[in-house]
């Protein structure tokens, strides 16, 4: 499913990737509040793919412009990846979210950034910062106070 969704996303087909996207954002949520209300819990890892295809999900419907689903599925992946300590998406949700509250004119999207970008960086996930950082050099946010003593690991990624 995800990469089907990944060439129906680069062919620019939307609304079959959100298709796809949706059907693994279901199967894995019914995984897991299946098992969530009965007090058993699933294996770790199934905790780890339904924040993934939800962050697939919602980079989907930021593409459409359909903010209000996109916020409601990060939100609630963003419970889970804290809940569980997954570090790598936890970042990505907080990079997702906080696009999504930035194009919403929402005042909330620099303390979502900032945290999701510091969290990155003591990660070293390089390839969310890499993210955050393009992000930032796209809506010239780069003076950013909070973002200026980071530049250098931009010059670095993209070496």
């Amino acid at each position: 499913i995800d990469k089907a969704t990944d060439i129906l996303i680069e062919t620019g087909n939307y609304l079959d990737a959100n298709t796809f996207a949706v059907r693994s954002y279901k199967i894995l949520r019914d995984v897991v509040t299946r098992y969530d209300g009965k007090g058993v819990s699933p294996a770790d890892f199934i905790y780890v793919l339904f924040v993934r295809c939800s962050c697939k999900l919602a980079e989907i419907c930021i593409m459409l412009g359909d903010h209000d689903k996109g916020t409601a599925v990060l939100e609630e992946a963003l419970e889970y990846a804290e809940r569980y300590d997954i570090g790598y998406f936890k970042s990505k949700v907080q990079l997702l979210l906080g696009r999504i509250r930035f194009e919403s004119k929402d005042e909330s999207w620099a303390t979502l950034m900032k945290d999701g970008f510091y969290s990155a960086i003591i990660g070293m996930d390089f390839a969310i910062i890499k993210a955050f950082l393009h992000f930032f050099e796209k809506q010239g946010l780069e003076n950013e106070e909070w973002v200026v003593p980071f530049l250098e690991y931009k010059n670095w990624i993209n070496f």
